[in-house]
């Protein structure tokens, strides 16, 4: 049974069977007496019983060395699962370097995070005074981790701006295409009544755009330029023909943009846009595909998150 549950335990009783006789004692060292019965335990049962999850909780520091040592996975997983669940930032230090030395990346990453949450509690521990007088390479690479994860948030909020940006440009798209219909007269100033639609703000915007005398000035209207920028975007992303398109300037940035290469960020500009306004006149339909559904939640989901 000991052979079949550990590969590791094969070899050991397999190589004292054919140099010493029938007998074979092997010694477990490093762990107490309870860690190494409850490990047998579950050699012999090959599985971890529900009611036995509290078992593996009270072990499970030995219990992952041990399913490391005599490569035992199924055993090191659980183990790994139920010490990451009862992690805490006293023991975060220890954790981690027993996480590097049994190759437990799971357990490892949980480590990095509490640190990275709560690291004046870690501070605090004995592992941590422990790692400064001691160990500074331990030392080393936990501070390193923090500040990947520092790293990372900041990329992410930034990644998370981006969207939000793109999405709030899509919807803007959307609203021009709304005030302009390609088969009915223009709303002008006329009151929308699509719930949730910025139309208004639009044609606030469009009317002082118009009125605006500080547009032609030396150094611009902030406004103006504002309105411009979407005008210009509408553009380049506008598929109609430009006789069917009745937002103003379309044809024009449309002309220009044929004799004047963009430049590369804009073109990645246009493709976020564009992506993100498809995504929202796909959610909007009555049947819409699962996929689509999923794909929207998560990405308003992200957005949601940053605000």
């Amino acid at each position: 049974v000991l052979a079949s549950a550990s590969p590791v335990l094969e070899r050991m009783i397999d190589r004292a069977r054919r140099g010493w006789g029938a007998d074979c004692t092997i010694r477990v060292l490093g762990v107490s007496f309870d860690a190494v019965r409850a490990f047998l335990h579950f050699l012999y049962s090959a599985k971890v019983a529900p009611e036995e999850e509290e078992l593996v909780g009270a072990h499970g520091a030995q219990l992952l060395a041990l399913a490391h040592a005599y490569r035992v996975g199924w055993l090191k997983r659980a183990a790994e699962a139920a010490v990451s669940a009862r992690l805490t930032p006293e023991r975060a230090v220890d954790m981690l370097k027993l996480a590097r030395l049994c190759d437990a990346r799971r357990l490892y990453l949980r480590c990095a995070r509490l640190a990275a949450k709560d690291f004046s509690a870690v501070e605090r521990s004995d592992g941590w005074r422990f790692a400064r007088r001691h160990d500074a390479a331990l030392q080393l690479e936990l501070l390193q981790l923090l500040e990947d994860a520092d790293q990372r948030k900041e990329r992410w909020a930034r990644e998370r701006a981006a969207q939000e940006a793109c999405r709030q440009l899509g919807e803007a798209m959307a609203s021009l295409d709304h005030i302009f219909p390609s088969d009915g007269p223009a709303r002008g100033d006329a009151p929308c009544d699509k719930a949730g639609c910025t139309c208004r703000g639009l044609q606030l915007l469009m009317r002082h755009f118009a009125t605006c005398a500080r547009k032609a000035a030396p150094g611009g209207c902030a406004r103006c330029k504002r309105m411009l920028q979407l005008f210009r975007l509408h553009a380049s992303v506008c598929d109609r023909p430009d006789k069917a398109c009745r937002v103003p300037l379309c044809s024009h940035f449309k002309a220009k943009a044929q004799t004047e290469k963009e430049d590369k960020t804009w073109r990645l500009l246009v493709k976020k846009v564009t992506r993100a306004k498809v995504m929202s006149s796909l959610a909007d339909r009555k049947v819409v595909p699962e996929v689509v559904v999923m794909s929207w939640t998560m990405y308003n989901g992200r957005v949601a998150k940053l605000r």
